[in-house]
């Protein structure tokens, strides 16, 4: 088992237990960061890629969409600072999955007019499981609280794939084009302090 960077990190239990998914697969850490309700406990565990070219997820588990974590772009996601994470229930059973990606390196995404700081994160991809997402369960919210408490001290901000109801439902802020334009994807982003 390994820890990220080779020491643990703030919030990090250590190793993913024996006998979990992916345990003994390339490894991975469990943080103690837990969204608890009488019917959701998310445990998130970082997916780190262990061979160039081999997407950190499995492709064909039943309920996700096997074209957006199977995507060649994420199979050699090495020399970029991709954060893949996949969230477990209760049940050992991966429930949600989501694609953060570090150092963006850009100040005004797709020339929305919006500053950003250039360390600002994106959240390029997030999942739930087919059979939890309706009727809605809030397992889609409680991932992005899972981020927002994984990196606390950036700012976040997503791009929303047809999904402007579930991001305006985060509390996270839409920002309209500078431009005025209403093509393209909607801008949400989480203001801190």
């Amino acid at each position: 088992m390994m820890y990220l960077r080779g020491k643990k990190r703030r919030g990090e239990i250590g190793p993913i237990p024996s006998g979990w998914p992916w345990a003994g697969a390339g490894g991975g850490v469990a943080h103690r960061f837990c969204h608890t309700d009488s019917v959701l406990h998310l445990d998130p565990i970082y997916r780190p890629q262990v061979r160039e070219f081999e997407s950190p997820f499995d492709s064909e588990a039943r309920g996700f969409d096997p074209n957006w974590w199977s995507d060649p772009f994420l199979r050699s996601t090495a020399r970029i600072d991709y954060r893949p994470y996949s969230f477990f229930d209760t049940d050992r059973t991966e429930a949600a999955r989501v694609l953060v990606r570090g150092q963006a390196g850009f100040i005004d995404p797709e020339g929305a007019g919006v500053a950003l700081p250039s360390d600002a994160m994106a959240i390029d991809f997030i999942e739930v499981r087919a059979d939890l997402r309706h009727p809605p369960r809030g397992i889609g919210s409680a991932v992005v609280r899972q981020v927002e408490r994984l990196f606390p001290d950036r700012t976040l901000f997503a791009f929303s794939e047809n999904a402007d109801r579930f991001w305006g439902s985060t509390g996270w802020t839409f920002v309209p084009r500078a431009d005025g334009h209403t093509h393209g994807r909607a801008l949400f982003f989480l203001e801190r302090g």
